[in-house]
Parts: structure tokens; C-alpha cells; sequence
């Protein structure tokens, strides 16, 4: 394969894949916390943060990928983003061996995970913010 074509597929596993994944990732996720979410107030911001913490556990445990990924880098791109390419030492997704090999690579899902992680994140932080759950913590324990 060439350096041109091993780029252009690098360009679609890295940024163009992720963005289609990362919607089927983000709806499943809302059906999910939304199918579990109490509908008492406080169980139901508590069961937020929750979720925010998940999310914030991801972030922690991907670090590394997060800064390559998020700055832009690209010196190891045809390790991660290129179809059959994989070493056990670039701390692979279990889900890396459950997909189709030859329309995946060992960094797309986590990208997709990334960007979906993002809007899950606003949405968790939308309903916190959201009238009907602030009022429930708006009462002064004084009144």
C-alpha cells in the first residue's frame, strides 16, 4: 500500500469513522441513562453525577490517547489507524477483538468513544443545569 493511500485510510479511521460511530455510541447511551434514571429529583442527579464520573474514569484511564489524539499528533497514526496493525503494548480496547478487522483498527472505537463522551457529557450537564433539577437543590435548608 502506498504512503498516499496508507494516509487517506488513516484520515478515514481517524476522523471521519469516529464521527458516525460516536452518534450510535452517544444515542445508545441516552436510551440507556435515560431507561435508568429514577424520576425522584435527587435520585435522578445523583444518578447524573454518577454517569459523570464514568465518563470522567474514561478520560483518566485514556490519558495518553487523549492528549495524542486531541493535539493533533500523528507520528504513530499507522499503528493505530491502519487495518491490521496492532501490538499488545498500545493497550488495546477489548472490543478491538469482538469487531470486523477489516473495517476496523485499534484506536477508531476509542476516538468514537471520545467524541461521544463529549456529548454525553454536555448532556449530562444540560439536565443537571436543567430548571426542574436546580429547584430541587435551591431549597435553603434554612426555610
Amino acid at each position: 500500500m502506498g504512503l498516499k493511500t496508507q494516509k487517506k485510510k488513516s484520515i478515514f479511521f481517524k476522523h471521519q469513522k469516529p464521527v458516525i460511530v460516536s452518534k450510535l455510541i452517544y444515542y445508545n447511551a441516552i436510551c440507556k441513562i435515560e431507561s435508568k434514571k429514577s424520576n425522584e429529583t435527587k435520585s435522578a442527579k445523583k444518578y447524573f453525577n454518577t454517569e459523570l464520573k464514568k465518563l470522567k474514569r474514561f478520560f483518566d484511564n485514556n490519558l495518553e490517547f487523549y492528549k495524542y489524539y486531541r493535539t493533533n499528533n500523528t507520528f504513530i497514526d499507522n499503528q493505530l489507524f491502519v487495518r491490521g496493525k496492532y501490538d499488545i503494548k498500545l493497550n488495546l480496547d477489548t472490543i478491538y477483538f469482538e469487531t470486523d478487522h477489516s473495517f476496523s483498527t485499534i484506536a477508531d472505537y476509542k476516538v468514537a468513544k471520545i467524541l461521544a463522551n463529549d456529548l454525553i457529557q454536555v448532556y449530562l450537564e444540560d439536565q443537571l443545569n436543567n430548571k426542574h433539577y436546580k429547584k430541587a437543590n435551591s431549597k435553603s435548608p434554612l426555610s
